[in-house]
């Protein structure tokens, strides 16, 4: 039995086969164009495409998403969802299974137990942007390999590293290292894992420079053998640091330092999103893990691993709520960040 939605999928491409010539050549020359947009170079370049060499199947797909696009910008007011997105041509299902997958719940309770972040009775600055102070790393791309963990975790060691030094000194760091060789409970490569361990592996372990340890796996989508040959770096990280759920734990964490979050992203307003203030998630499973690296008194600032061609440049915003210790998609309802020495 089909369910509503694929019923007006289905419906939704009969209307597509139904067009005129005239409606058609538009249709193409709409879709030839998002090819040649650095979207469509991107989805190209990363392997998120469609496996079809049909014309029409891509025009339905295509038109899909548009129609989506459309009901999107209705829901959503103060956000902004266009075509311009590498994601484009993927069904929801297609693009959720290229998300690196989170822990279970009861697990990510019993890493929060070990160490709650405890609220501060300094007052926060009113608004903040880490983006700002030259110790964050610039918005990278994970392709089609789950590795947002990994990308997440090393983005915000390398933050608390620089802002830690005494010449604030940005030192980039390899993602491929844990992709490939971080094999802690629940930490699987392209299949997934959890940025508590990953901050724990670099604080036992070290990890290598990006220079000596360049990231492959965005292409091959396989965790590749870990290399035992460059020289892990220091990074003065002691251990991980659970935050307390909701916007004052959040608001707390983010005055030392940009913050890993776990997010509900396997949904077309992730899929679609190109700018403004996104208020609500049509899934709630945290299934992305990215880096939250300012706010203002409305909004949290958001660092994604899926390229510039995605969202805001790379970035998304999303409300700041009081009202749900989960926050908007989940944003504030699992974070951690590494402690320094």
């Amino acid at each position: 039995m089909f369910s509503p939605l694929s019923l007006a999928v289905l419906s939704f491409a009969a209307a597509v086969d139904a067009m005129s010539a005239a409606e058609t050549t538009v249709l193409t020359s709409e879709l030839e164009a998002w090819k040649a947009s650095p979207a469509g170079q991107t989805a190209l370049a990363h392997g998120f495409l469609p496996r079809t060499e049909s014309t029409n199947e891509e025009l339905k797909r295509f038109a899909n998403t548009k129609r989506n696009v459309e009901r999107l910008n209705r829901l959503h007011p103060n956000a902004t969802f266009t075509m311009s997105s590498p994601f484009s041509l993927l069904t929801t299902d297609e693009f959720k299974a290229i998300l690196g997958r989170l822990h279970p719940s009861s697990q990510r309770s019993a890493f929060r137990a070990e160490s709650e972040l405890t609220l501060s009775q300094d007052p926060p600055a009113a608004t903040l942007d880490w983006t700002a102070s030259g110790c964050v790393g610039a918005v990278q791309q994970q392709g089609q390999c789950g590795s947002c963990w990994a990308f997440a975790t090393v983005l915000a060691v390398e933050s608390s590293m620089c802002l830690a030094s005494p010449s604030k000194t940005l030192v980039k760091l390899s993602e491929q290292q844990l992709t490939s060789c971080d094999k802690t409970e629940g930490n699987s490569g392209c299949q997934g894992g959890y940025p508590t361990n990953a901050i724990k592996y670099v604080a036992s372990t070290g990890i290598c420079l990006l220079k000596d340890y360049p990231y492959v796996s965005g292409s091959s989508t396989q965790d590749e053998t870990c290399k035992t040959s460059c020289t892990k770096q220091s990074t003065g990280v002691k251990q991980s640091i659970a935050v307390a759920p909701g916007d004052a734990g959040m608001l707390t964490a983010l005055q030392g330092r940009p913050i890993v979050v776990g997010v509900a992203a396997g949904n077309d307003e992730w899929k679609q999103y190109s700018g403004g203030v996104l208020n609500s998630c049509s899934s709630t499973e945290l299934d992305h893990a990215v880096v939250a690296v300012g706010y203002t008194d409305t909004e949290w600032k958001i660092q994604n691993s899926w390229g510039t061609s995605w969202g805001d440049k790379g970035f998304m915003r999303l409300q700041r709520t009081t009202q749900d210790s989960k926050g908007t998609c989940g944003v504030t309802s699992d974070a951690c960040y590494p402690s320094m020495e």
